[in-house]
């Protein structure tokens, strides 16, 4: 058996071949990955995925043509994912004013990708997400606790909060009128 690797973080997949010496083909490959999964095949490329850690025995039964066998294993190791430990929202601003847009990205830390970003904006604005940015514009001014809840692919969470402040446009400045005055016309009578 060659394998792309030997040691993985689960959920892993590596490749397996088979590498035949002898015997009559077409060969027949019985692969048993040691988590329960099967296969019988006719090529001698395997793809399995291992979704839980631990060490497992790969064993392959290659039969020929006349029915006589020879076998392999290989032992694979998969650790367990890094814990999601944390998640940082970063904003392209924390101050502005109404209607102010700001951009959100999500910094995390550990997990198992993909994640998932729960947004709730403080203002009536959720938002769920695979992608780690956002936009939001807040069109009311007030002071908005921005929150993230990070899930990541094997359900763990992770959270943070940042507080952005929006204030009231100010009054309109008033717009100068052009100061047009009509010449006397000092136009005589003739």
């Amino acid at each position: 058996i060659i394998s792309s690797d030997t040691e993985g973080v689960a959920p892993a997949t590596f490749e397996f071949e088979a590498n035949v010496t002898g015997g009559t083909e077409p060969y027949t490959y019985s692969w048993d990955f040691g988590d329960g999964g099967l296969e019988i095949d006719v090529d001698e490329t395997v793809e399995h995925t291992f979704d839980i850690a631990g060490t497992y025995n790969v064993d392959l039964t290659v039969t020929d043509s006349t029915g006589r066998t020879v076998s392999d294993s290989i032992l694979i190791i998969v650790e367990e994912p890094p814990p999601l430990t944390s998640v940082e929202i970063i904003s392209s601003d924390t101050e502005g004013v109404a209607p102010a847009t700001f951009e959100f990205e999500a910094n995390v830390t550990g997990g198992t990708e993909p994640y998932t970003y729960s947004w709730d904006f403080g203002d009536g604005g959720l938002e769920i997400d695979v992608d780690e940015t956002v936009e939001h514009t807040f069109d009311i001014a007030g002071t908005y606790n921005v929150d993230l809840t990070v899930i990541d692919s094997t359900g763990r969470t992770a959270s943070d909060s940042i507080l952005i402040t929006v204030e009231a446009p100010g009054p309109p400045s008033p717009t100068p009128s052009p100061a047009f005055s009509t010449p006397p016309t000092t136009e005589e009578p003739e």
